[in-house]
């Protein structure tokens, strides 16, 4: 008897929200009022426009924050540091959401940037939540998590003309490989 072998089925790739559907993300009026609203549009916020991981998010202290540069200071995987650029409206939002700490929470942890209401550091099943809730608004993709965020803010980035070695570099990929997946190209294009 004879066996067959089938082909290697083709590994799923992520899917990326539309711009329009990104820009809509973070839009303030889809929030509620409060500090919790507040939190969670910059988490949205910041793992859109820096695509950085779910973990790496919640580790951001304030101390991370380089003001003057207008770059925050990541620890990814393998305890490999990197600074991503931010636009000055996000460092403004930045400045408001630690002043907003320090005024409406009784014990404001002066430690991690994003907490919870009750001043505690953000865990990943939070982060997941927001995301999720958020995204199934804007997306009729069934998988919204915080990756989709990162896959695309890759793929928009690919899109409008950014350099494949610029953007592993900012997702703290130690390959092109790593960098393709997320990009939606061929071994053609790197």
């Amino acid at each position: 008897v004879r066996q067959l072998h089938s082909m290697p089925l083709p590994k799923r790739l992520p899917v990326a929200v539309e711009v329009a559907q990104a820009e809509a993300l973070t839009a303030h009026q889809a929030f509620d009022q409060g500090f919790r609203g507040f939190t969670d549009r910059l988490i949205c916020d910041l793992l859109y426009s820096t695509g950085i991981r779910r973990q790496e998010l919640i580790q951001i202290r304030e101390t991370d924050i380089a003001w003057g540069q207008k770059m925050i200071r990541v620890l990814g995987k393998g305890n490999k540091e990197r600074y991503l650029p931010v636009s000055a409206a996000l460092l403004d939002d930045l400045r408001d959401y630690i002043a907003a700490k320090k005024k409406e929470l009784e014990q404001p942890n002066r430690e991690f940037l994003l907490v919870l209401r009750s001043g505690k550091q953000l865990y990943p099943g939070y982060v997941y939540r927001v995301v999720h809730a958020r995204l199934q608004e804007l997306t009729t993709q069934e998988k919204c998590s915080p990756h989709m965020l990162r896959h695309s803010f890759a793929t928009h980035l690919l899109n409008n003309g950014a350099n494949i070695q610029a953007i592993r570099e900012l997702l703290g990929h130690s390959s092109l490989a790593a960098t393709q997946i997320y990009a939606h190209s061929d071994v053609s294009m790197l």
